[in-house]
């Protein structure tokens, strides 16, 4: 048998590098924010990925509102799915441009993510710029954040903000597969 050290070189260094890539993109799966407030007070704990839901009401069994920007309340839930506070919506009262008032609340609380029922395409185009993702959903808030919470656990799921979840980088480590066309 003959020895090649060229080749064998090659693929010394290939398996290096997909080691190299291997972790980099672990690296971002892994949540960027692991709270160790040992406090049971949630509004003392500092989360950085509270979850925040446009509801009709100000308590855990009113409805989703249908429209983001007009919601009367924001409920600011945390990580784990544990309800924070009820905050008015500053944006309800004003006119057309009421996204703006709606993401300086979610920059305000730490929210990274925010479900109501539909979503304008300004208040889109905010989310996306400010890296905070949105969901489209309906029902009761309680039932809708508690169904979040186990489904996606910050690591895949499928935002209507980004295409293939937290993981865009890489499709092969995302949760989040395409629906199979109906027969």
């Amino acid at each position: 048998m003959l020895y090649y050290p060229k080749r064998r070189d090659t693929v010394i260094k290939a398996l290096l590098y997909a080691w190299l890539l291997f972790f980099a993109v672990a690296a971002f799966q892994i949540p960027h924010s692991l709270s160790t407030a040992s406090s049971s007070d949630p509004e003392s704990t500092t989360s950085s990925n509270r979850i925040a839901v446009a509801a009709v009401g100000d308590g855990v069994t009113s409805e989703i509102s249908p429209i983001a920007g007009k919601a009367p309340y924001y409920l600011i839930f945390d990580e784990k799915g544990v309800f924070v506070k009820s905050v008015k919506n500053p944006g309800q009262s004003t006119g057309r441009d009421s996204s703006s008032g709606v993401i300086n609340l979610l920059l305000k609380e730490s929210c990274k993510t925010v479900i109501a029922g539909t979503f304008g395409g300004k208040m889109r185009n905010r989310l996306e710029a400010n890296h905070i993702q949105y969901y489209e959903r309906e029902g009761i808030v309680e039932k809708t954040v508690k169904a979040f919470v186990k489904t996606n656990l910050f690591l895949g799921g499928y935002p209507r903000s980004f295409p293939w979840g937290h993981c865009r980088s890489s499709y092969l480590f995302c949760s989040w597969r395409p629906p199979s066309p109906r027969e």
